[in-house]
């Protein structure tokens, strides 16, 4: 699971677009405060109403408040690999005066810690269930939220073994790495823990499978080849 809420200013115009089977309507936005974070928005087309209406209503500049679904540009070719996507529940009109910016992930700890001076960092792997393919294997995404913690947070973070199931409460940061190419970040406000992983080559739920979730994609293996360097 990753959901956000985000106070955001729209710029571009939205547009329609397809991806595999479904047609959406697409744009693209930044966070508000001093370090804005790139956002793409998508509102899943069809509706005469609701959110897809609304955001094809509006033009560049124009901030509101949104909620939904948080995931990531995954696929290598593509030039906004690492972004963050929102996938909108709702969309309502807001002001420059209002600030918002909360991410909700529930994934499992994939990666040894960094340590930096004053926090902690390590990646979380959060599955996402895609329905089933025509030979009735699940079809799961990962998303791999790189993850922050300073003070009891970070110590926190750097305690879980590979595997471990937790829930973070935060905030998107815009970084920037060694090559200067930008990437989000979850800085942590609340991290809590649920199950414990075993270290090393884990596979916490063997046989077993939850709706959004499937044992094999949290192996506590690091996450796959990524394009910034951090």
């Amino acid at each position: 699971m990753s959901n956000a809420v985000f106070i955001s200013k729209l710029t571009t115009t939205p547009a329609p677009i397809r991806l595999g089977e479904e047609e959406y309507v697409e744009a693209r936005a930044e966070t508000l405060g001093r370090e804005p974070v790139d956002l793409i928005l998508r509102a899943k087309a069809g509706a005469k109403s609701g959110p897809v209406s609304f955001l094809m209503d509006k033009n560049p500049g124009d901030t509101f408040l949104i909620t939904g679904e948080l995931t990531l540009v995954n696929a290598k070719e593509n030039p906004d690999r690492g972004k963050p996507v929102v996938r909108i529940f709702t969309i309502s009109k807001a002001t420059t005066d209002q600030y918002a910016n909360e991410v909700n992930i529930v994934g499992r700890v994939v990666q040894e810690t960094k340590n930096a001076e004053k926090s902690s960092s390590r990646s979380v792997a959060v599955n996402r269930y895609l329905g089933k393919s025509p030979s009735g294997e699940s079809i799961i995404d990962t998303d791999w939220f790189r993850v922050r913690g300073y003070g009891k947070n970070g110590e926190r973070l750097a305690s879980f073994t590979k595997g471990t199931l937790v829930e973070i409460d935060g905030m998107l940061e815009k970084k920037t790495n060694r090559e200067g190419r930008s990437y989000c970040e979850v800085k942590i406000r609340r991290v809590r823990s649920h199950k414990a992983g075993k270290g090393g080559e884990v596979n916490p739920a063997a046989d077993k499978e939850a709706a959004g979730y499937e044992s094999s994609a949290f192996d506590g293996k690091d996450e796959p080849d990524f394009p910034t360097n951090w």
